[in-house]
């Protein structure tokens, strides 16, 4: 029945949920909150007492800050859990406090500290405070120190390491962080940050253009404290360069994302016109939904991402355009009827046979499509500062109109997220639009009950009823009110209202024990309507919900009682232990069977009660269900809530009696009488049965009991006697259920708590329910609370002294006097006195004082209950504990049935309000999920227009009063440790926790994770608490007579993130726990190994850069891991090698302090070191000396900055050697691996390398532009190995050159060494992009001639290293004179007889080096260059060899990107060779077409050719599209268009498969729309082409062309298109009519209504003039019509069919049945029909029974007999 985990501790974190409850800054709130204002008396008198304590606080943390100190800042960290307790209790403060709290983190943010855990809480603990005080701060801040901090943390290599763990927390929360901080930026910021990151804009190509967005995105403010819009930055001009800027990159995520989060905001904040705006904002809103259009693939071929952000930037392209959608509309304005036509597209997706991974994104856009728009709607309804234009109820029901579609479509979706947000959808429209919206809520739950073979809608469609019952009723009550004379004017109400009445009998079978989610779903039912409904009287009472209670009553508890004993997995009588699978699922979280009961109960008449517990008895009494005593107790819990003294009495006295009864005559152990221990009763034990029936009867005693109220006094001496009988039993079931009923009888005597919340007075009318912004109007319904009197006091200290003190009293004895006789009891004993502390202490809670009281409170008011007993009785009992433990752990230490109930004792003394926090846990998470379902919108058109908050059921907010008491009591003294002075614990609690360390160290490991967990509540309380004990855990790592056990255990406690952020935050503790860590070699157990691994690899993680408390030693211990490193190679594991070093660069790179300057000393000594380690004979130790080298070369640069050293880094003695190069270079090789039969590099997996792969690489500046082939970067090179040489060449120059040099010419010459070959690159590469002056010379003399040498003589394998290679070089500072020399190095690589190989390698390294080229930077020659290079490379097109033409055409692909970036226009006539290339394409492609129609005689040279020119042609428009280049290159695009179509089919396979390979790419690109018509042109003369397939395949893309584009393309366009597409309905080749009717049923989903209306009524009446013209019946066509034109007008109208795929219109049934005319025509008429019937079927079979009403019986008997289907039977 209980959990042995201990509880959690209070999070420091605030509830979000609750948060949301505290009143919105937009509104004044009432000066104390709801919340508090409810509280007990006796607590809500003292709430005024938080305003006095919160500026202490404040003060407080003043005195703690001195700026500059990094040891004060991590003081100031203290503060923040006290903070957000203030914040989270929702305390009445003075502003001015929250200011000086705000600004002073702010200067701890900023100040520059690199203790980045310090950062972190401070950057979540300002959040909050922003969030609640936004409007009530004043601040302004400069943005450039938060992007300084942002870009010096996570962009740029930092002077100290930091663990990945705490660099991606830092990152989220500085994200969040800023978001919250635009608000206070200083006027002028916007002009700033958009002139910082526009110019990156115009290189799209490059990753800085994504980055500059990611930052734009996050730092730009639309809304300013200071200036709610700068007007010279957000102009309309703006936003269309915004618009034009976001179309540069398609299929880009991030990039989508971040432009329309910008354009989203933009339209929220600022009051422009958006209506020249519409078709281009529609149209990227539309692409953003990835949905398979016609033959496309929901997933785009090409998919840009960028790694650099952290999670927190990305931003939810749905939540997006939703959010844009409801702020675009406008009274008369486009946006409605673009967003009607956004809905035609995508309602289709919605539906469950349409399912896909792009459920997700719409269930998203649905719910915040209908989320924004309440918001909306509740900031219209209130009448102060309207700055937009309102919307009516014509456009109010237009918009709800459309989402219900989406509704409907999506409410039975396999994707249980998508079928609950639409459940939620309709349930908040329905207070906005009720007559629409509740129609389909009370149709759905209507078709659910007669469907039988769509069971599965019943569940959904009961849950979407219970969510809309309050808007029913609500709707109802309106309606009746206002047509009282005309009742007709009511009557859709008067429907939804019985609709509601009828489903409280018709779903009472559905409470299946089978069939949990409908169970639980028509409980929400249930307490849905018993949430509104007052008056629970006969039907013949005129109320609003007449229907017979006692009936529905007693139906409802016999089909409960029948649940009940389905829960049982045998019959009554059976003993059986097993459980049903579904066992629990009545009372787990989120379950409305508490409230329900609760709520009948509470409002049932007096009489129909006592009828009630009469069944209940009856059942109780008759039946023994183990398996249901959780759910039994709940039922008797809930009646003894409504009349506690009635049903006490026929409820409880007969179990209590039996019970006493029953056990009285069983053997007594006499466990539970105090003093002497000498004369216990023999050992015996219960039957099963016995023991069964006992421990169900004592847990629903013990639930039930919690209920009860001072009537409990009356049963005072049965209780007592029969718990001491409980603990007497032989039986340990029974002794822990009399442990329950102990705890939960204290628990109820002494604290407070709400009594009759269900109890509400009853009214005709519907109960009220209330928000908590409605100021003091309902402060009348406050709830009635328990207080404890004088008797039930006294009656508590009874049970303490004669359970807690006679208990301890024996305890105490027991180590002096053991057990006088039966010896063998000892165990069971000692468990049973243990379970009576325990007991108490859980029950009385934080009614116990703490140890100490502090003299000056820090924490927010709370009390749980009178208080018993005085702070030095938890002392005495932590005395008494310490010695008992001493005893049991030397004598007992084996018994885990002892050390459990003690480690429980051990939590409730040292873990004050724990019980009332693990309360508070498991109450809050019950009510998130009932305020969700249970909550009035503040946009309700229902009640009233100044409806100003949310609204929910008054027992609802009891609930949540009770929760905040509960809270608040647990928090009052947890945290006032965090304010002592002396950091020390009380004497009585450091003994305790020195024996749960003892405890944590146990054999058993159960047994230890309890004690480590507790011990870890202990350490979170008391912050200083891990400073003690660590000494007392390293000792068993670095002890070689520890055991496995207490090594496993004090890894498991120093792993955890409060013992290593107390290590970050005092270096005296962090010495001997590097120096034990180093020296637990010796542990030969593969468990104590892999947990020390765990260990450092969570050290690691959780890293947070050095303590900033530091004493001298440090040098030393530096010198002792050093040691440890330098002679460990041959001694130890190699792992202990690696974790050296890895501790030794963690501690080199702290940021240390010696009289005001930084020290270079370590950071020298440590380069010397590792640069030594890079000839490591261990390949982990060598990739760790790359990253340590870089890392501490990035320190030294650092720290040298605005201070004057003697000097430098000096050079290393490793550095002179001669054996060095050579040494590292053939080392380097030997760690790229590669697998000997294809020669695949293989990483090293995570196993082999730990450390390494969790250092950061601080590589984000290469490459510089994004890759669309992997092989680009290599397969193997390195980036930090590159990066290594690059460094040490720019800073020691020629001696870096002087000893590479041969060992160079050496790798390169190895030709066949792939290592090798991979290590030179990457050294060369490096060498190349330091730029140094030592290098150019060495160019000429010897570098241009080894890099030519290597690239002419590198393998196929080897080439994409040397590519990498040629990126990395080239892509240093921007317009060097060496980057140009690379370029024509490359460019004179080829020779006269050259092989196409090595044509092929050369072109692909000229597109390396050029793709790193930023075109505002070249110099004039390479733009000559260039220019030359891409007239010489189109001579090459018709290469014989593929793989370079392949490059050919990536390589012009880039330089005519390049060229006109850089403002050098080529023109497209035949004045340039890019001109005539473009030009020729369509003569060449119709001759290629003209073969393959030509199936005779041979293909000559000269065509052969032409295929060559082609397949070059193709990959360039590939490369166009796979760079992200394709907007710069568009109109070439667009001339390539029609011969791209034209060879979509050829005899010449390689030529048709790369044709339809850019077909693929180019249906999903959009087009700029100044080539719009171009491009139509274009299309329609490829759709008019002779060859039928051009034809087909220029129709198959219209359809995704034209979904994209179909916001942008202007009528005549869409015009000209759409008739193109019909015209080629009656085209004399089959497959194109076929391609032209899928097409034009996609098209005609949102085109405009007229162009559809006209053309079904075109096909209906040509297919009527078809058939009049023929014989009826007839298998042959009219005379004079041929097949085509038959065959065109059956499939015009197969596509107005499929054009509706679930639905049935009213012009769909003469459609349908005037097709069936045309079965018995000859192929492929027939088929047509076959097949169009067919889907037809499959896309109505769901809902058949009901939509064939829309079919009139002739209509419905011509299909019986059409002969298709026997379906429509």
């Amino acid at each position: 029945m209980e959990d042995p985990t201990p509880l959690p501790p209070p999070p420091p974190a605030a509830d979000e949920a609750m948060a949301k409850e505290c009143p919105d800054d937009a509104a004044a709130p009432p000066k104390t909150s709801l919340y508090n204002r409810w509280l007990p008396a006796i607590v809500a008198e003292r709430i005024g007492e938080e305003e006095g304590r919160f500026h202490q606080l404040a003060l407080k943390l003043k005195e703690e800050w001195e700026p500059g100190n990094s040891a004060s800042a991590v003081r100031t960290t203290r503060f923040i859990y006290l903070i957000q307790s203030f914040l989270k209790a929702l305390s009445t403060v003075a502003v001015e406090d929250v200011q000086l709290v705000a600004n002073i983190g702010l200067e701890v943010l900023l100040e520059g500290t690199i203790n980045l855990q310090a950062q972190t809480r401070w950057a979540i603990c300002l959040t909050r405070i922003f969030r609640k005080y936004r409007k009530k701060l004043s601040l302004s801040l400069d943005w450039r120190p938060f992007y300084k901090i942002f870009v010096n943390t996570h962009f740029k290599r930092q002077e100290f390491y930091s663990g990945l763990g705490t660099n991606s927390e830092h990152a989220t929360n500085f994200v969040v962080l800023l978001k919250c901080c635009r608000y206070y930026f200083s006027a002028g910021s916007a002009t700033e940050i958009w002139n910082e990151f526009r110019p990156c804009f115009d290189h799209p190509c490059r990753t800085s253009c994504l980055e500059a967005l990611g930052f734009l995105g996050l730092f730009i403010p639309l809304k300013s404290q200071h200036s709610l819009s700068e007007p010279y930055v957000f102009t309309v001009d703006w936003v269309a360069e915004c618009l034009d800027l976001w179309q540069r990159i398609p299929s880009c995520q991030f990039w989508s994302s971040q432009w329309g989060s910008l354009i989203g905001r933009c339209i929220t904040s600022l009051d422009m016109n958006w209506e020249p705006f519409m078709p281009v904002i529609f149209s990227h809103l539309l692409n953003s939904f990835r949905v398979p259009v016609g033959r496309s693939s929901a997933h785009p071929p090409i998919n840009w991402s960028i790694h650099s952000f952290p999670p927190g930037i990305n931003v939810s392209l749905s939540k997006t355009a939703a959010k844009s959608i409801i702020y675009l509309l406008t009274p008369g304005g486009s946006a409605e009827s673009s967003f009607r036509k956004l809905v035609d597209y995508l309602e289709p997706y919605y539906h469950p046979s349409n399912g896909g991974h792009w459920s997700d994104s719409l269930e998203h856009f649905m719910t915040f499509l209908v989320r924004c728009f309440s918001k909306r709607m509740e900031r219209e309804c209130n009448t102060q500062k309207k700055t937009r234009q309102v919307l009516g109820a014509v456009e109010r029901a237009s918009f709800v109109k459309e989402v219900l579609r989406l509704v409907e479509r999506g409410q039975y979706s396999k994707s249980d997220r998508l079928s609950h947000a639409c459940a939620k959808a309709v349930s908040n429209l329905a207070y906005i639009e009720p007559a629409l919206a509740l129609n389909v809520a009370v149709s759905s739950f209507e078709t659910a009950m007669v469907s039988i073979t769509a069971t599965h809608q019943l569940e959904l469609a009961i849950k979407t009823l219970a969510l809309c019952t309050r808007p029913i009723l609500l709707f109802y009550q309106r309606e009746t009110a206002s047509n009282k004379e005309n009742q007709l004017t009511a009557g859709p109400a008067v429907r939804y209202r019985d609709a509601l009445l009828g489903s409280m009998f018709k779903t009472i079978p559905g409470l299946d024990a089978n069939d949990p989610l409908k169970t639980l779903a028509t409980m929400q039912l249930y307490c849905s309507v018993l949430s509104s409904v007052s008056n629970l009287q006969d039907p013949d009472h005129n109320g609003i919900f007449p229907i017979d209670w006692e009936k529905w009553t007693f139906q409802f508890l016999d089909q409960l009682f029948s649940l009940l004993l389905s829960l049982e997995p045998g019959s009554q009588s059976s003993l059986s232990t097993e459980t049903n699978t579904n066992d629990g699922f009545l009372v787990e979280s989120g379950s409305y069977f508490y409230p329900l009961l609760a709520l009948l109960f509470g409002k049932l008449p007096e009489r129909i009660f006592k009828l009630v517990l009469v069944r209940i008895k009856k059942f109780l009494t008759g039946n023994i269900l183990p398996g249901a005593a959780d759910e039994m107790a709940t039922l008797c819990f809930a009646a003894v809530e409504r009349d506690s003294s009635t049903a006490i009495s026929m409820l409880l006295e007969p179990i209590m009696k039996d019970l006493l009864s029953t056990l009285g005559e069983t053997p007594s152990t006499g466990y539970c009488k105090n003093g002497e221990t000498s004369d216990f009763s023999s050992k015996a034990t219960l039957s099963s049965a016995l023991e069964q029936r006992a421990t169900y009867q004592l847990n629903v005693l013990a639930s039930t009991i919690a209920a009860g109220d001072a009537t409990i006094l009356n049963y005072k001496t049965i209780l007592k006697d029969l718990i001491q009988v409980a603990f007497n039993a032989p039986s340990c079931k029974v002794n822990d259920a009399g442990k329950l009923l102990l705890k939960f009888l204290i628990r109820r005597l002494v604290c407070y708590f709400p009594v009759s919340s269900w109890k509400l007075p009853a009214s005709d009318e519907l109960d009220i329910w209330i928000g908590t912004k409605d100021k003091n109007e309902f402060d009348s319904a406050r709830p009635s609370w328990h207080i404890p009197s004088a008797d039930e006091i006294m009656f508590v200290e009874e049970l303490v002294d004669f359970h807690m003190h006679g208990a301890l009293s024996n305890l105490q004895r027991f180590p002096e006097k053991g057990l006088q006789k039966n010896t063998g009891q000892e165990k069971d004993y000692l468990r049973v006195t243990l379970l009576r502390v325990d007991a108490v202490l859980q029950g009385l809670g934080s009614s116990l004082p703490d140890f100490q009281k502090v003299e000056h409170s820090y924490t927010v008011v709370g009390l749980s209950g009178v208080p018993i007993g005085d702070s030095s009785l938890r002392s005495d009992i932590a005395m008494i504990l310490h010695k008992a433990c001493g005893y049991l752990l030397a004598n007992k230490g084996d018994e885990s049935a002892i050390l459990k109930p003690l480690i429980s004792v051990m939590n409730a003394i040292v873990n004050s309000g724990g019980v009332e926090n693990g309360y508070w846990h498991q109450a809050r998470n019950d009510w998130d999920a009932e305020r969700l379902n249970l909550t009035e919108p503040a946009a309700n058109f229902l009640t009233s227009n100044d409806t100003k908050c949310l609204r929910r059921p008054l027992w609802l907010v009891h609930q949540r009063a009770y929760i905040q008491h509960v809270w608040r009591s647990a928090e009052t003294e947890y945290y006032d440790y965090y304010m002592s002075p002396t950091n020390s614990l009380p004497p009585a609690l450091e003994s305790l926790s020195n024996d749960l360390v003892s405890i944590s160290l146990h054999r058993y490991k159960a047994i230890r994770s309890y004690a480590a967990a507790v011990l870890g509540l202990l350490m979170h309380r008391f912050f200083f608490l891990p400073q003690t004990i660590l000494p007392l855990l390293v000792t068993h790592l670095n002890n070689p007579n520890a055991t496995e056990e207490s090594t496993l255990g004090a890894c498991a406690i120093l792993k955890t993130r409060t013992v290593i952020r107390s290590m970050m935050e005092d270096w005296s503790c962090l010495p001997a726990f590097l120096a034990s860590f180093l020296k637990s070699a010796h542990h030969d157990s593969t468990k104590a190994q892999n947990a020390i691994n765990k260990l450092f690899i969570a050290f690691n993680w959780y890293f947070g850069g050095s303590p900033v408390q530091v004493t001298p030693n440090i040098e030393d211990t530096i010198m002792d891991i050093k040691s440890f490193a330098t002679g460990a190679s041959s001694s130890v594991h190699w792992r202990y090698n690696l974790m050296a070093q890895g501790l030794l660069l963690f501690l080199t790179l702290a940021p240390f302090f010696e009289s005001g300057k930084k020290n270079l000393n370590l950071v020298r000594n440590g380069y010397e070191h590792f640069l030594g380690k890079l000839t490591s004979d261990l390949p982990t130790v060598r990739r760790l000396s790359v990253r340590a080298v870089l890392l501490l070369l990035g320190a030294e640069s650092d720290k040298m900055q605005g201070h004057e050293l003697n000097g430098s880094i000096t050079i290393g003695q490793q550095l002179l050697s001669e054996s060095f190069g050579e040494r590292v270079v053939e080392l380097l090789a030997l760690d790229h691996h590669y697998t000997e039969d294809d020669g695949i590099h293989v990483p090293q997996s995570m196993s082999d390398v730990g450390l390494v792969y969790l250092l950061p690489t601080y590589m984000c500046d290469w490459p510089l532009t994004r890759s669309w082939e992997s092989k680009s970067l290599g397969v193997a090179f390195s980036k930090a190995s590159a990066k290594l040489f690059e460094e040490l060449t720019r800073k020691y120059g020629q001696i870096v050159l002087d000893i590479l040099r041969r060992p160079l010419e050496d790798a390169v010459s190895t030709v066949d060494e792939r290592g090798k070959q991979c290590a030179a690159a990457e050294i060369i590469g490096g060498v190349i992009r330091s730029e140094a002056a030592c290098v150019e010379a060495a160019w000429d003399d010897w570098l241009s001639a080894l890099l030519r040498k290597a690239l002419k003589k590198t393998t196929l394998e080897c080439a994409p290293e040397w590519v990498a290679c040629i990126r990395y070089a080239t892509s240093g500072s921007q317009g060097s004179a060496l980057r140009f020399k690379v370029l024509e190095c490359l460019g004179k690589l080829l020779g006269s007889h050259a092989s196409s190989s090595l044509a092929a390698k050369r072109f692909n390294f000229l597109t390396a080096a050029l793709l790193e080229v930023q075109s505002k930077d070249m110099l004039s020659d390479e733009v000559s260059f260039q220019v030359m290079l891409l007239d010489e490379i189109l001579e090459y097109t018709g290469h014989s060899t593929a793989q370079v033409r392949k490059a050919i055409g990536t390589l012009a692909c880039v330089l005519s990107a390049g060229l006109r970036e850089c403002g050098h226009e080529v023109p497209l006539d035949g004045s340039t060779s890019l001109g005539r290339f473009i030009q020729r394409t369509e003569p060449e492609a119709r001759k290629i077409l003209n073969v393959h129609e030509n199936v005779e005689g041979d293909v000559s040279k000269r065509d052969k050719k032409a295929v060559k020119d082609m397949e070059t042609v193709f990959y360039f428009l590939l490369a166009c599209m796979y760079s992200g280049r394709f907007n710069i290159l568009s109109d070439l695009v667009v001339e390539l268009v029609h011969p791209l179509l034209l060879l979509q089919d050829t005899s010449e396979k390689d030529l048709t498969h790369l044709a339809r390979s850019a077909l693929r790419y180019l249906k999903w690109q959009l087009f700029p729309t100044s080539h719009l018509a171009e491009l139509a042109s274009r299309l329609l003369k490829a759709a008019s082409e002779d060859n039928w397939r051009v034809r087909v395949a220029s129709i198959s893309f219209l359809q995704p062309f034209m979904y994209r584009h179909s916001f942008l393309l202007n009528h005549s366009l869409w015009q000209l298109l759409w008739n193109k597409v019909t015209e080629s309905l009656c085209d004399p080749q089959l497959e194109v009519r076929e391609m032209s009717s899928t097409a034009a049923a996609g098209m005609m989903r949102g085109a405009e209504s007229s162009v559809v209306q006209s053309f079904r009524e075109q096909a209906l009446a040509t297919t009527r003039s078809i058939l009049k013209s023929g014989k009826p019946n007839s298998h042959r066509l009219p005379d004079g019509l041929a097949v085509p034109v038959v065959h065109g007008a059956v499939l015009a109208l197969t596509a107005c069919i499929l054009s509706v795929p679930y639905d049935i219109p009213s012009w769909l049934p003469e459609m349908v049945t005037t097709i069936t005319y045309f079965s018995h025509y000859p192929w492929p008429i027939r088929a047509t029909v076959t097949k169009a019937i067919g889907e037809f079927r499959r896309t109505h079979s769901d809902t058949w029974e009901i939509q064939k009403e829309q079919f009139t019986e002739e209509q419905l008997e011509l299909l019986l007999n059409s002969g298709t289907a026997t379906y429509f039977a």
